[in-house]
């Protein structure tokens, strides 16, 4: 019978799986509870009329046991023993689960009445889960804190405990991790190799529960949080914030706020300060949010001078985006386009320049795809070559992810290397698989079956090359917005030395060779369009131009895309805020003297203008970064003879170049919040990611210290507790 799990008219349950509802109404209305003995269904019923305490534990502990059949109450006893172990382990007393399985197969004959008085015996309490939790708890604060510290920060230290090598049973390990959780199971398991631990695990303090770790995690998240204000307070003064947004796991809108600042040593660092979920995201409500996390952390909201965002509306926007509406409290905060991110959009809005070039990329996109959703062309394709030993089985295939900016190198370039190999595998497709999946295949092989095509993934793939370059350059926390601005001309150089006919014959070169390797169409010349009459007006002066051949028609399309690509290079990179940091970096590089720049600053005054004409006469850099060396370099002494030179310095520095500290944290937003930890709270996200992210300040904070903040929160611990 299957487990009814509904409750009967008749009020009861139906005999937790042993009987039907029918049955289990049948029974209670004629009463044959009493007359029923011998087997362990009559057994079963039987005991229902042990008292309503018994009759409570025993559909407890049948429920728990899964007992689905008639005959299953021999396996609903033994999962019950088994469970009963994971007492036993962490105890020492009582036998094991083996034990009792060899004596159950080695006294088959015993009687119902036998194990009906063991199964009262062994049946576990009403809530194993619970009185688990009770007794495998700690009492003492600075233990639980201490193993906290050691799983958020990820120790490499802490011994890593297996089922195997432990020789714990598995079902009773996951069932001690259903129970009380991971951390206090990860806890329980220490405690064999330290005596302290194992004895404060005996005790009935329920100190353990998951508000208590909530309490503890926020304790170590706002200590490391406050070290990194007091660096900034303290060593930078100025500071400047970056801010990025996107959805977790339950679709919540999640913040990622970091902050950029430079400490005594002139090194800049980029810190999380915290995840933050906000119900809107329109400019005005994104900078509310930021103003209230400034003050709340206590940095003033005086000393922000850069904030760094990405291209949307909402952030960027010029009257009602997120830095206008900073800049009204706080003028002198200068906002800077994420460098990787205006990249991204460059090599979007320069493709389509070329038609060839955006038909061969849109191909690939969905070949890419079809490699991706259809797991028997996949197969198809890695054992293309199974029959031949000699022949290397070809690389996977990479999709264009529309959101990733260093994907379509690497994609272009798998299909370049593997282009015979992906023509066989769809072309097989194409008469094996079903019919969607065939149609698919069979229109890819015809777009990459021509020439065309094949010579827009050569065409695209220097000019992708180049801006990937410049991306990557962009992605470390401490590049500067001068360095940024001075590898965007050299992008542009790079760029315009590939605007050349030698060149584009060379790369055309390249794909007839290929062509005539796989066998493919050639590349044609485009069909001569006929004049419209309107246009001609019937004097036979106009006429098309035609290309006298395909590589000179091609050349022209190229060379539109590179055209693009510098003219939008151009455009995100001269923008009002990046032109006034050109003019503050211009000021220290040449000593040039301008005082309408200067007296916006609280930080510089006069003194400044003497200070660069000695500085200049003493030390030649020619970047911002040759500046931050030299005084890095530089003994106390002598550095302290130039304080406006460093405030200056400190100003270039502390404007972020990119966005791409908020965009790591992403990253462990994605690995904290998964669909089994959907249900987590906000605070306790926010507490985990900032343990998770500053796994290394993390690791330096004291336990002792921590416990004795968690005991200072209440009276209630402090008496518990007392002081160590």
């Amino acid at each position: 019978m299957g487990l009814y799990q509904g409750w009967g008219t008749c009020g009861h349950k139906a005999a937790c799986g042993l009987l039907d509802h029918q049955q289990h109404c049948a029974l209670h209305k004629e009463n044959k509870y009493a007359k029923l003995e011998g087997d362990p269904r009559k057994i079963a019923l039987q005991e229902l009329k042990n008292g309503k305490q018994k009759q409570k534990q025993f559909f407890q502990s049948m429920l728990q046991g899964n007992a689905t059949t008639e005959a299953s109450y021999k396996v609903a006893y033994l999962v019950e023993k088994k469970r009963m172990d994971i007492r036993n382990y962490f105890s020492r007393t009582g036998p094991s689960t083996s034990q009792t399985k060899s004596t159950n197969a080695a006294n088959p004959s015993s009687t119902q009445t036998e194990k009906r008085q063991e199964t009262e015996i062994s049946t576990p309490p009403l809530d194993i889960g619970l009185q688990e939790k009770q007794k495998v708890t700690l009492s003492s604060a600075q233990v639980l804190s201490k193993e906290l510290v050691s799983l958020a920060a990820g120790d490499t230290d802490v011994p890593s405990y297996s089922c195997t090598a432990n020789n714990i049973p598995g079902p009773v390990l996951n069932h001690f991790h259903e129970s009380i959780g991971g951390v206090l199971c990860h806890t329980c398991l220490r405690a064999e190799d330290d005596k302290k631990l194992k004895v404060w695990l005996s005790n009935k303090v329920s100190y353990t529960s998951v508000p208590i770790q909530n309490e503890i995690l926020k304790t170590m998240a706002n200590a490391v949080v406050r070290e990194i204000c007091n660096d900034v307070n303290q060593m930078s003064t100025q500071f400047g914030l970056i801010t990025d947004g996107t959805q977790d796991i339950q679709g919540n809108e999640q913040e990622a706020v970091c902050v950029r600042y430079v400490d005594d040593k002139l090194n800049v660092h980029e810190e999380l300060l915290g995840l933050y979920q906000v119900s809107a995201t329109t400019g005005v409500f994104l900078s509310k949010m930021l103003q209230d996390t400034v003050i709340s952390l206590q940095l003033p909201i005086q000393h922000l001078r850069a904030q760094t965002y990405d291209g949307a509306s909402n952030m960027s926007g010029k009257y009602k985006g997120c830095q206008a509406e900073i800049k009204k409290v706080q003028p002198l905060a200068l906002c800077v386009h994420c460098g990787a991110h205006v990249t991204h959009l460059i090599i979007s809005k320069a493709i389509p320049n070329s038609l060839f070039i955006k038909n061969a990329l849109d191909n690939l996109q969905e070949l890419g795809t079809l490699y991706r959703s259809s797991g028997k062309f996949k197969h198809m394709y890695l054992n293309i070559h199974t029959d031949d030993l000699n022949t290397p089985s070809p690389t996977s295939l990479k999709p264009i992810c529309p959101t990733r900016w260093l994907t379509r190198y690497a994609a272009v370039k798998a299909v370049l290397d593997n282009y015979p190999d992906v023509l066989a595998a769809l072309q097989e497709a194409a008469k094996e698989l079903g019919s969607t999946t065939a149609s698919r295949a069979a229109g890819l092989y015809k777009c990459l079956f021509s020439g065309e095509c094949l010579l827009g993934l050569y065409g695209s793939l220097p000019l992708i090359q180049c801006l990937e370059n410049f991306n990557k350059s962009l992605q470390g926390s401490k590049v500067t917005v001068s360095g940024m601005l001075e590898a965007a001309e050299v992008t542009i150089k790079s760029l315009q030395s590939l605007r050349c006919e030698h060149k584009f014959k060379r790369l055309f070169e390249e794909a007839e060779q290929k062509l005539h390797l796989c066998d493919l169409d050639a590349i044609p010349l485009p069909r001569k369009k006929k004049i419209p009459k309107r246009l001609d007006q019937g004097l036979g002066f106009a006429s098309n131009y035609c290309h006298d051949s395909a590589e000179e028609f091609y050349r022209v399309e190229f060379f539109s895309v590179i055209d693009a690509a510098v003219l939008n290079i151009k455009e995100y990179f001269t923008s009002t805020d990046l032109t006034e940091y050109q003019d503050l970096s211009s000021v220290l590089l040449t000593g040039t003297h301008k005082p309408e720049i200067i007296t916006k600053y609280p930080e510089l005054n006069e003194s400044l203008n003497q200070q660069l004409d000695f500085f200049h006469n003493q030390f030649k850099g020619s970047t911002v970064e040759d500046y931050r060396k030299i005084f890095a370099d530089m003994v106390p002494e002598v550095r302290r003879m130039f304080p406006q030179v460093e405030a200056l310095l400190r100003l270039l520095l502390v404007s972020p170049a990119s966005s791409c500290t908020a965009e790591r944290s992403f990253g462990a937003l994605r690995r904290l919040k998964t669909w089994l930890r959907s249900s987590m709270s906000q605070q306790r996200l926010n507490h985990l990611m900032i343990c998770h992210v500053h796994r290394d300040r993390l690791a330096t904070l004291s336990p002792q210290a921590i416990a004795e903040e968690f005991i200072r929160a209440e009276d209630k611990q402090r008496t518990i507790f007392g002081r160590f």
